[in-house]
């Protein structure tokens, strides 16, 4: 058994431990970014074990070229995020400040109370500004740099690119990992560069593969990434990579494959590899891959609450899709999809083509406006760096006025990104309706 299944049986004691011995260990883009959201010790923590892996440390090309194209959205991320405790911290201090409000409180009990909102508030903007410092002084950026010089992979061609771009189509329409939850992304992209990026974790894999294969080496990869289709998973949590997924690996190389949160990878560290990680960093580093996940599920749920009320507008806003299900369930039985005569049904049928030209003209314009915008911030990002690499201040008008740009193209792109899929989905129900149609003409 263990021979006919040997994915699943990648987790027992014997090959962790020549796993670890033996293998390279892959960084996938979001554990890099999150140095940026990790506190000091977690992030030294993660560079000693880094530093630990000498040469057996190695990123795929995608993985690098992901990390500089994000990287600084996540550093502004984080002084924002820094900005708004402090200015809840300041609002709350000045309401406990008021005299009327605290006529029980001794005033030494107070005033220590007030001088721990101060040195909070001051600890907060000190961290704050290491964070914007990083734009023109990136020390997380440059130790990246130096424990990855000469273990980067190779880039693929153009050409290579767009091989891999339609074998993706082909996998994610039968949902073979990893990388099939992007499918949504990038709808009816019109350039190459576009209609690439929902393909970026195919990419990655199959470097990934490719560097395991010529190395002739065993992999373990560490990730902070959650989606199921990249991960086996049960009601306790995350299990093992999708077997379908290791079994894809070992076919090609040879060799075992693991897949690692970046917490169970800093705790198994000090098995494997004789590191200290405490378990105060450990718990931190998952509390930030939770709350990283979760925001990601959030705006799933609430774009998909978004189509569906396009789709089906007189769905009650706030409904789940189970109550929608019954929506669209109670919809089936009205007059509309009920047999009709041949006059009614030749004027359904006009008026199905009418709409579905209508919707196919509002998808066409609609994607025209989103390339349109997705190539203007793609500008708007290079201006940036430019400004950034000229030594332009974080207070200067031209990084303000391309900061203020790039938010409102980013508002744009989302909203016409939420009204594309309800189109998109409206055309579908159109097409099937039309179909009934064509086939109840030919049953007579």
């Amino acid at each position: 058994m263990r021979e006919a299944f040997s994915e699943h049986f990648v987790g027992e004691p014997e090959r962790q431990q020549k796993l670890w011995a033996d293998c390279i260990f892959v960084l996938d883009t979001n554990v890099l970014l999150d140095l940026y959201r990790f506190s000091d010790s977690a992030r030294e923590a993660l560079f000693k074990v880094m530093e630990s892996l000498g040469e057996r440390l190695w990123i795929p090309y995608q993985v690098a070229a992901e990390y500089f194209e994000n990287r600084l959205t996540v550093i502004e991320a984080q002084s924002k995020a820094y900005a708004e405790s402090i200015s809840g911290l300041k609002v709350a201090k000045e309401k406990f400040n008021s005299g009327s409000r605290h006529p029980f409180v001794s005033d030494v009990v107070f005033n220590q109370f007030i001088s721990s909102y101060d040195l909070m508030i001051k600890e907060l903007e000190t961290k704050q500004e290491t964070y914007l410092s990083y734009v023109g002084n990136d020390v997380i950026k440059t130790k990246i740099g130096t424990l990855l010089n000469g273990r980067v992979g190779q880039p693929y061609s153009e050409e290579r690119l767009l091989e891999v771009a339609v074998e993706g189509e082909k996998r994610y329409l039968e949902n073979i990992p990893p990388g099939f939850q992007d499918c949504g992304k990038m709808p009816e992209a019109t350039t190459n560069k576009l209609r690439l990026k929902k393909f970026g974790d195919l990419i990655l894999w199959k470097q990934v593969i490719e560097k395991a294969v010529a190395a002739n080496k065993s992999v373990i990869l560490v990730t902070g990434e959650k989606k199921d289709d990249w991960w086996l998973k049960s009601n306790k949590g995350l299990v093992s990579a999708l077997p379908a997924l290791t079994k894809e690996f070992m076919d090609a190389a040879k060799q075992d494959f693991y897949l690692y949160a970046t917490d169970r990878f800093l705790l198994k560290a000090n098995d494997y590899l004789a590191q200290s990680t405490s378990a105060v960093v450990v718990e931190e580093v998952r509390a930030i891959n939770k709350a990283d996940a979760d925001l990601n599920d959030n705006l799933e749920s609430a774009l998909l609450d978004q189509a569906i009320n396009v789709v089906w507008p007189e769905i009650p806003p706030g409904s789940s899709w189970i109550s929608a299900k019954s929506w669209a369930d109670r919809a089936a039985m009205s007059p509309w999809h009920q047999r009709p005569t041949t006059l009614s049904r030749n004027s359904a049928l006009s008026f199905a083509m009418k709409k579905r030209e209508f919707i196919r003209g509002k998808i066409h314009a609609l994607r025209a406006r989103l390339d349109a915008l997705r190539a203007e911030r793609d500008e708007l990002m290079d201006l940036r760096e430019s400004l950034f690499a000229s030594g332009v201040t974080l207070e200067d008008e031209r990084f303000e006025r391309c900061k203020a740009q790039m938010l409102t193209i980013d508002t744009m792109i989302s909203a016409h990104e939420v009204e594309f899929a309800g189109l998109r989905d409206e055309l579908h129900s159109v097409n099937a309706h039309y179909n009934v149609l064509l086939s109840d003409d030919a049953d007579e």
